[in-house]
């Protein structure tokens, strides 16, 4: 098995939550998750998914419901705050990711505004979910209005 393999095989089981709790990036993997991070393909992958809920979204032109968005890293985007930790290669600090969210610099993900924005036209609710603190709640706000999200209808934080 080659390095970018065994990354790819890791890389597939981080999104899909199948790790351990407290795991790291291997070091060989840190190059590998930076480059799909900041090179472009991040960006595919989440623009693949809005484009299938977008045409999932209007199969109820007519009777909207509930759409629950994931904020970081589906709403927001965190990379500048991952390449300071090698990409998750360092043990995870909630400390450090406070203050990140505290300073309310994360980016709209723009493919994840639009599809947002258009379920907030059609009259869909929105929930938002993170596993921010909830003493972060008005950073978190704030940086969500910031990077153009409103409208939702409620904001659950751990």
């Amino acid at each position: 098995m080659t390095v970018n393999q065994f990354c790819g095989i890791f890389q597939r089981n981080a999104e899909a939550a199948n790790l351990a709790k407290g795991w790291t990036v291997p070091k060989d993997c840190i190059d590998y998750i930076g480059d799909y991070m900041t090179k472009g393909l991040y960006g595919g992958d989440v623009w693949g998914a809005t484009l299938q809920s977008t045409k999932f979204a209007r199969l109820f032109p007519t009777n909207p419901g509930t759409w629950i968005f994931q904020v970081d890293q589906t709403l927001l985007s965190n990379v500048p705050y991952y390449a300071t930790r090698q990409f998750e290669a360092l043990p995870r600090n909630s400390t450090d990711f406070d203050l990140w969210v505290q300073q309310g610099k994360a980016v709209a993900i723009k493919s994840s505004l639009d599809f947002y924005n258009e379920l907030l036209c059609a009259n869909w609710r929105i929930v938002l979910i993170s596993d921010r603190s909830e003493k972060r709640r008005e950073a978190t706000e704030r940086n969500l209005r910031a990077a153009g999200y409103s409208g939702w209808t409620k904001l659950i934080l751990d």
